[in-house]
């Protein structure tokens, strides 16, 4: 797997952030001319469930909404990686061929 240099990463919109690693969900934005997105997600929602129900229902709300966003707006995922303890999806947006979904 690639390492990501922090360098790497100046330019991207944090699309979902929170107070610490397992915390709430603290905001969520979206940004359609970002060049990269970062995608916070709790680091273990299991635990986050049995801990705060509501708090891991926030979670999947905001992520759907921005992933359904990034997805129509021609975003893809390219990456998961683990930055200072978080765990983040990379979305950018797709370069695909025209022809990818022909027969």
């Amino acid at each position: 797997a690639r390492k990501h240099a922090l360098s790497d990463l100046e330019d991207c919109h944090y699309a979902i952030e929170s107070t610490d690693s397992q915390g709430d969900c603290k905001s969520w934005s979206v940004d359609p001319n970002a060049k990269k997105v970062l995608v916070q997600i709790p680091s273990d929602i299991v635990a986050l469930k049995r801990v705060d129900l509501k708090a891991a229902q926030r979670w999947r709300l905001a992520t759907r909404e921005v992933f359904e966003e990034y997805f129509k707006a021609g975003y893809a995922a390219l990456a998961f990686l683990k930055l200072n303890g978080r765990l983040y999806y990379v979305l950018a947006k797709a370069q695909l061929p025209e022809n990818v979904f022909s027969e």
